[in-house]
């Protein structure tokens, strides 16, 4: 998330308010798509766990931030 200038919030609120959902074909696990500051963001969170664990992070800006 600090390499792609997100806060937890921002991740949290994606995860709350996604526009859109889909499943990972490899592992099934739920990801989340939320816009921040203008980009698509990408939130993979660890089927079934609770509290949700966020596996991985990524935005559209495709610039490693």
């Amino acid at each position: 998330m600090a390499l792609r200038g997100l806060s937890e919030s921002d991740v949290e609120d994606v995860v709350a308010h996604p526009y859109r959902t889909a499943r990972s074909r490899l592992t099934g696990d739920p990801i989340y798509f939320g816009r921040v500051g203008g980009d698509e963001i990408a939130v993979v969170v660890a089927a079934g766990s609770v509290p949700p664990r966020v596996v991985t992070v990524w935005s559209s800006r495709g610039d490693g931030t």
